[in-house]
């Protein structure tokens, strides 16, 4: 129980405040069962679980992520899916289609905007591409036009998987998973073009510009024998690491009668461990 004060001071995303307010809660704790008798114990687990919930409340309330551990993350991402949830919560820049990128850690969140620059599929009228952490779990993408009152929209990204989306984030900035296929589920409203809106296309970023790019042409991958219209299985392998992506978009207008809109990319790891810079397949 004591010795998780050791470890506090290790998680880089815990401010230094909340690590010394924490110890000095602990050391209390410490203090109780050296010092008294262990009638006294039950006030020193009272104020653990203060100190403990104290320290929780304070990493949320600052937006930081907890360092889970590589051992945690693997138990709940091997053989899993990861639902990858896009949202656009807005179509104020009318009738122009908006492209993200997921995962890249490397390029999170100042060079998402290059890495779309270099794919060319940023329409011209938007001028600005911002990326942040947004609500604790999730990544917003907020773009800007070029009207003379500028028009914005946001694109948010999360998950409800056990893993959320920013520490996967993190967790891909030394260890790699591999993915075998992704299921792409659109709204039905606007499936056909959603599907058409963009390829998706998988790369590694590098110091000298996008290597190891393939393009995924949604609509190829829907067969006539599918009874469910708004579904598209995409068959690639994947891996995804610090400097791999992926790249899509969504639709320039939402479903008749809808202001937002919303897909789902059911990502299916089969393999998850250190990157070491080995690249053992491609994209």
């Amino acid at each position: 129980m004591y010795g998780k004060r050791k470890n506090l001071a290790k998680n880089s995303h815990v401010s230094r405040n909340v690590v010394n307010e924490a110890e000095m809660g602990m050391n209390e704790i410490s203090n109780f069962v050296e010092h008294y008798s262990p009638q006294m114990t039950e006030l020193a687990e009272r104020r653990l679980t203060a100190v403990q919930n104290n320290l929780r409340d304070n990493m949320v309330n600052s937006n930081m992520v907890p360092d889970l551990g590589r051992d945690v993350i693997q138990s709940n991402i091997v053989d899993q899916i990861i639902p990858v949830i896009v949202t656009r919560n807005s179509y104020n820049i009318v009738g122009t289609k908006l492209p993200f990128v997921i995962f890249s850690p490397v390029n999170f969140p100042e060079e998402y905007k290059s890495v779309l620059g270099q794919l060319q599929n940023t329409p011209a009228n938007i001028v600005d591409i911002s990326v942040a952490i947004f609500q604790k779990n999730t990544v917003r993408f907020t773009y800007t036009d070029n009207s003379t009152v500028p028009l914005v929209d946001t694109i948010d990204i999360t998950t409800d998987f056990a893993v959320n989306y920013p520490t996967i984030l993190k967790m891909l900035e030394t260890d790699y998973f591999i993915a075998k296929g992704v299921k792409y589920t659109a709204e039905s409203g606007n499936y056909d073009a959603q599907f058409n809106a963009f390829s998706l296309q998988a790369g590694r970023s590098t110091m000298f510009g996008l290597t190891s790019l393939k393009g995924y042409p949604v609509s190829s991958f829907k067969r006539a024998d599918q009874q469910q219209n708004n579904i598209v299985n995409l068959d690639a392998t994947l891996k995804m690491n610090g400097r791999r992506f992926l790249s899509l978009g969504m639709a320039g207008a939402p479903p008749t009668g809808a202001t937002t809109s919303t897909i789902k990319l059911d990502v299916f790891v089969t393999e998850f461990g250190s990157s070491v810079d080995k690249e053992p397949i491609t994209c």
